[in-house]
């Protein structure tokens, strides 16, 4: 028989339409019993596919052979199956061989239904077989001696299905299947993926306003469905991933996971078990995570994690328990033990996403963590970075004015409780004991219920405080509380330089701090026993947003030594002078564009006494001073020492005085200053300014000085170092005036008088060159050469 242009129709009240067209086809018997042949081609929802099929004589009470082939043109692929059909006992009964063959897998998909390959997120392009052994009744169905074959990766396993038989009955369906290797990073297709994922991704930004419309979740009932998959080995990210193994059984509409777990890189071995359920038509998962790695450091470079700054002697063990609850809008971690390395901590984890009634994400943490070394995760200092980091965060500093709250505007849109105990905390090598942070966040209002720290040098601290209106304009309001019985402890942990022999004793710190981005106001105080210090500021400061900030405070700071104070404030080293007592104290107010400052200083020990009055204005732009200054001390060596200007012969200045006035700014400064020294006296009147950065000039000078000693002789020891010897020379005196160019210091109208002799002319002196030149026109009527030489 001989069939062209054929079509068949397969209609059922259960399923659409089923249209054969286009079948070309010769059909053959050689009785009404068989055997019988058919070839042919047809084509199937437009899919074009040849067919051969034979069977053997009939025979409906024993088995009749069968054979069956279907191919897709051009597609090089090819269906097979060979067998018996056994009709023996009142049930048919399929037992045969089924082969599948695709020489390239994607393009006979795409022969089955255009595009279904591209859409998919693996390559498919690429040898696949698919044979095994069938027995098929209209009951049941079980493919044992599975062999499958995607490119290199094989599986090898056997999948059933029995048919539910009595009303009420669920069907089941079991698969086990093991593969050799499964190669993700050929098989992953981003470019495939990326094409489709913005029109598919795209609805999920309109699904929040059609929430009511949402679809129940449901897990099939009338299904009973069992998986056992293993991998022997999983490449991806350039890593293997060994032993992966799934199971999980499907039954009475609950899905049981029974194991799903992988040894991923850096032997890290986790795994997951649990019950997917469904609650009022949503998901929920509720189970245990386990984990365990020999070295997380590679584990998290495999996930891409930046873990090059933590040194390398961290980051190997980990281990993680954990019970988990999760639905799509809440995820809890419970029970959870976590280690790190030698830290271990525990406590769960709440997070759970706006719905109903609720605009904002919900958080909650609790933590208790025993013991943790900072030290050991932070990277070491770079060389240099101390002298680099103040011109590389210049720019952000004035690009970012203000105090940051800003930062803190995104969780306006969290509510949160978080709670987290630390045992043990070294920092700065100090370690802290029983620190806890206790804080929540409710409709934009950030609230320190308590930070603090039950052990802290032998003392304790606390921190509360809140931060409102997140969402607009943040405002905070704080107080600390701080008492350590070793100040020095405490303050290394704040990374404050301390002299190794100093004994500072007890501390206390204590006060409040509010505010906002633009302004601040605070109320401080501090004592540390073992150096009688105490220190006191109370003030505003407001205009933070505005380049320099206005300020009105009073402070003052008293030590009965004040050396170790310098060196924690980076004004000093431990090896210079000690100075003794200090006491300070004084006041700062600003206007539009100044500050006014009054400030009284004291140094009982060093006989010094000061007093520094005046205005600092033009702070938006070039800063001018206007001050006056009154300072003194009878023994001025290791205050001349700590501004630097040390050397020998400091002990023998005796008293110094300074006492004047200071108007200008660095380009143009004015000075009428008074000098008592060396027992003897100097006034610097006159004008000084420095060279535009970036020249070679000499500093602008424009200057009278006059300088008077009672004895000359006495001014010689005191340079020279030795008592004054010989008789009295009589006085010393010195009148010029200094003046400079870009290129030399002149000193005009000389004028020097010692004893009964004049010396009067004029110098200059040239510092470029290959060689300084130093010239001097110098008359004198007399020179006691014998007398000044002590001869």
């Amino acid at each position: 028989i001989t069939i062209e242009k054929g079509r068949i129709v397969y209609r059922s009240p259960e399923s659409d339409p089923v249209e054969i067209d286009d079948i070309d086809a010769e059909l053959s018997a050689r009785s009404l019993d068989g055997p019988f042949t058919a070839t042919g081609t047809a084509t199937v929802h437009g899919v074009r596919a040849s067919f051969e099929a034979n069977s053997g004589v009939l025979a409906l009470q024993g088995q009749m052979p069968i054979g069956l082939s279907l191919a897709l043109r051009d597609a090089d692929s090819r269906l097979t199956v060979k067998g018996a059909l056994d009709q023996s006992g009142g049930q048919t009964r399929l037992t045969g061989h089924l082969t599948v063959t695709a020489a390239n897998l994607a393009a006979a998909l795409d022969k089955v239904a255009a595009g279904m390959a591209a859409g998919l997120p693996v390559a498919l392009d690429r040898p696949f077989s698919l044979d095994g052994d069938v027995v098929a009744s209209p009951a049941a169905v079980e493919m044992s001696q599975v062999a499958l074959r995607l490119g290199d990766t094989t599986a090898k396993g056997s999948v059933t299905y029995e048919r539910s038989g009595a009303a009420g009955a669920p069907s089941r369906i079991a698969a086990t299947l093991a593969l050799n290797k499964l190669d993700l990073d050929a098989l992953t297709a981003p470019g495939a993926a990326a094409e489709t994922a913005p029109a598919e991704a795209a609805p999920a930004e309109t699904a929040p306003a059609e929430a009511g419309t949402e679809t129940a979740f449901a897990l099939p009932a009338g299904v009973e469905a069992g998986l056992d998959l293993t991998v022997d080995a999983i490449s991806f990210r350039n890593a293997v991933i060994n032993r992966a193994h799934l199971a999980g059984k499907l039954e009475g509409g609950t899905l049981k996971l029974g194991e799903l777990s992988a040894l991923l890189p850096g032997n890290t071995d986790v795994t997951v078990t649990g019950t997917l359920t469904v609650e009022a038509g949503a998901p929920q998962f509720a189970g245990a995570v386990t984990g365990r790695s020999d070295n997380v450091r590679a584990l998290l470079e495999w996930l891409q994690v930046p873990v090059s700054a933590i040194p390398a002697d961290r980051l190997h063990k980990f281990a993680l328990t954990s019970q988990i609850t999760a639905t799509p809008r809440l995820l809890q971690v419970s029970q959870m033990g976590l280690t790190v390395d030698t830290t271990r901590a525990a406590g769960g984890i709440t997070l759970a996403l706006p719905e109903a009634g609720r605009g904002n994400l919900a958080v909650g943490l609790g933590l208790a963590v025993d013991q943790i070394n900072l030290d050991g995760y932070l990277p070491p200092p770079a060389a240099g970075a101390a002298e680099a980091a103040p011109a590389e965060a210049a720019a952000p500093q004035q690009a970012a004015a203000g105090l940051p709250l800003d930062a803190l505007k995104p969780l306006a849109d969290v509510n949160a409780n978080v709670q987290l105990k630390v045992g043990s905390l070294t920092y700065n090598a100090q370690t802290i004991q029983n620190l806890l942070l206790d804080g929540s966040l409710a409709d934009g209002v950030l609230t320190l219920k308590e930070l603090s720290v039950g052990d802290l040098a032998g003392g304790s601290g606390r921190l509360s405080g809140t931060v409102s209106d997140l969402a607009g304009a943040p405002r905070f309001d704080t107080r600390i509380d701080l008492a350590a019985r070793d100040a020095a402890r405490a303050l290394r942990f704040a990374g404050l330089a301390v002299p190794a022999a100093a004994d500072l004793g007890a501390m206390k710190l204590a006060g409040s701090l509010a505010g906002g981005t633009a302004d601040v106001s605070y109320d401080l105080s501090f004592s540390i026993v073992g150096i009688g210090a105490e220190g006191q500021a109370k003030g505003t400061a407001q205009g933070l947003t505005q380049g320099v900030p206005r300020i009105d405070s009073t402070f003052s700071l008293s030590a009965k030594d004040a050396a170790p104070l310098l060196v924690i404030a980076g004004l000093g080293g431990e090896d210079q002078p000690p100075i003794g007592a200090l006491a300070l104290s004084g006041t700062a107010t600003s206007g539009a564009d100044e500050v006014t400052y009054d400030m009284t200083l004291r140094l009982p020990d060093l006989g010094g006494e000061g007093k520094l009055k005046g205005v600092l204005q033009g702070l938006q732009g070039q800063p001018r001073v206007d001050t006056t200054l009154d300072l003194a001390a009878r023994k001025p060596a290791p205050l001349l020492a700590l501004a630097g200007l040390g050397g020998a012969g400091l002990d023998r200045l005796g008293a110094l005085k300074v006492a004047g006035t200071l108007a200008g700014d660095a380009a143009a400064m004015k000075l009428d200053l008074g000098v008592d020294a060396l027992g003897g006296t100097a006034k610097v009147t006159g004008d000084v300014g420095l060279p535009p950065e970036g020249t070679a000039a000499l500093p602008h000078l424009d200057l009278s000085i006059e300088a008077d000693h009672p004895e000359l002789r006495q001014l010689i020891a005191a340079f020279s170092g030795e008592a004054a010897q010989g008789p009295k020379l009589g006085a010393f005196s010195l009148s010029t005036h200094a003046t400079s160019t870009d290129e030399a210091l002149t000193l005009s109208d000389l004028e020097i008088g010692a004893g009964d002799s004049r010396i009067t002319g004029t110098a200059s002196y040239r510092p470029g060159g290959v060689r300084p030149k130093l010239t001097a026109d110098l008359k004198a009527d007399t020179l006691p050469l014998s007398a000044l030489s002590g001869g």
